[in-house]
């Protein structure tokens, strides 16, 4: 079967198209938009840029952890394998990525409703005992959280074949891997409360003979805490 992509510039003929400056080998691509739609922002590669956006907040706020972003998630987690093959000594690997919204599977999931623990998806299943710890994290600072399970996958999941427990935190993105692509700009800032809250919680527990090292993909920190927390 045959496909063809057609771009329709309103032009009749190929000598106007030539006179408008458009040859064989020329590039098209889509337009680049950055809208602010009330309490939405909307606009392409929302999935993953609002995963660094949070981890920049997050280390403005705090120095105590180490950030490391990925890359090539979607052609085969390279950026993740990477550091799993190079850091083995990870106790537990958090990864920052998107939900896809809102479908028939996941009626429950809101925008605006806060961030979501990506609990199951097509690679793997988050830690339960690590999503209970990230739930009473929430609970305490007063941070709205979801759970739901989806399709896809993240960056973590690569870790738990080097034996290291994953979870997924994301926001719910509409119109997933669109050039619309449309988050909810209280998500994203519970979602920055939600790793400075981790992040904070590890510091009160500190004793100095225990380091408990989390990678967050895109996020890699290292952290001292007690052995109870």
């Amino acid at each position: 079967m045959k496909l063809e992509l057609y771009a329709d510039i309103g032009l009749e003929t190929k000598e106007q198209v030539l006179r408008y400056g458009i040859n064989i080998m020329d590039y098209a691509v889509f337009s680049k938009n950055f809208l602010v739609l009330k309490n939405y922002i909307s606009c392409r590669s929302l999935d993953d840029r609002f995963g660094c956006f949070v981890l920049e907040e997050a280390y403005k706020a705090t120095k105590f952890a180490t950030f490391a972003w990925t890359v090539q998630e979607e052609i085969g987690l390279k950026g993740a394998k990477a550091i799993a093959n190079n850091f083995k000594n990870f106790e537990l690997a958090i990864a920052i990525d998107s939900f896809a919204c809102c479908s028939n599977q996941n009626k429950h999931i809101k925008p605006g409703k806060g961030p979501i623990i990506r609990f199951v998806d097509n690679s793997g299943i988050n830690s339960f005992y690590h999503a209970r710890k990230i739930i009473k994290v929430v609970e305490k600072h007063n941070i709205p959280i979801q759970v739901a399970s989806t399709g896809g996958g993240t960056d973590g999941s690569i870790f738990v074949e080097h034996g290291i427990p994953f979870v997924a935190l994301s926001i719910a993105v509409k119109y997933l891997h669109s050039t619309v692509e449309m988050l909810h700009k209280k998500d994203l800032e519970h979602l920055i409360n939600l790793v400075i809250a981790i992040i904070e919680e590890v510091k009160e527990c500190f004793i100095f003979y225990f380091l408990y090292q989390v990678l967050v993909l895109d996020l890699l920190m290292y952290l001292p805490v007690e052995a109870q927390c």
